[in-house]
């Protein structure tokens, strides 16, 4: 019995039909590809002149809360696992709005907000958000503790992360700071000692002293400290003067 011939595309076909669907669309595309055919839609209608584009699935950073380590997930999931030592994790957000005693593991972000009271129990994430008052218990953030409200309040014994984020309309003032990453959106008054960066956004202003290696103050941000560079130049914008910012506050 023969067989019905069905229409074969090769990899090269395509690449010419997607040139030809850049130069003159996809119904010319269509027809260098099938001579003879019309391009169609699949509800019948002849295609017309308009190249679609194809969205990719955002990414984001993981960091295993059993392991540390971390890996890049594409897409918006609630649950996976770890690609190295094959944990169950959990990507939530939780939010916090009231009195808090258990325990939270995610690798999503924490957000203890206004009203939240952190009484006790130990809160596993990779961002974490505090608005509200940490009475007990214990945060350990792997990526950024964000501190927000008018009066920010650090506390090295119950606070753990990697980096450090002073919200806009935030102050926090302090005899010393030792962190990775800090950022400052708010106001920050201390002596920063950073392994990694500390990054001065518009609006925001630190004052004290900045021990470290990378330096970065956006247009619009503030700092009147001494500064330390340890090993690498710090980098400032076009727009900002070194020579204006480095003086004692």
């Amino acid at each position: 019995m023969p067989r019905k011939k069905s229409d074969v595309v090769d990899g090269y076909s395509v690449y010419k039909a997607a040139q030809l669907a850049e130069q003159h669309g996809v119904s010319e595309a269509g027809a260098e590809l099938f001579p003879g055919r019309p391009a169609r839609s699949s509800s019948g209608g002849a295609i017309g002149k308009r190249v679609s584009r194809t969205v990719m699935p955002p990414q984001r950073r993981i960091t295993c809360y059993e392991c540390g380590f971390e890996f890049k997930l594409t897409g918006a999931v609630q649950k996976t696992y770890c690609a190295k030592c094959r944990a169950h994790l959990t990507v939530e957000d939780v939010t916090v709005d009231g009195p808090w005693s258990k325990d939270i593991k995610t690798a999503g972000t924490v957000h203890i907000r206004r009203m939240g009271v952190l009484q006790d129990g130990l809160i596993n994430a990779d961002q974490i958000i505090v608005e509200g008052v940490v009475e007990g218990g214990m945060l350990k953030a792997f990526s950024w503790l964000e501190l927000r409200g008018k009066t920010a309040i650090y506390d090295p014994e119950r606070m753990q992360s990697v980096g450090l984020r002073i919200g806009r309309k935030a102050t926090l003032i302090l005899p010393e700071l030792c962190f990775h990453n800090v950022e400052v959106e708010g106001v920050l008054k201390t002596r920063v000692v950073a392994s990694g960066h500390v990054h001065v956004k518009s609006g925001g202003l630190l004052e004290g002293e900045v021990c470290g290696q990378h330096l970065a103050v956006d247009d619009g941000g503030g700092l009147r400290a001494k500064l330390h560079v340890i090993g690498e130049r710090i980098a400032f914008d076009q727009d900002d003067d070194p020579g204006e910012m480095m003086r004692t506050a």
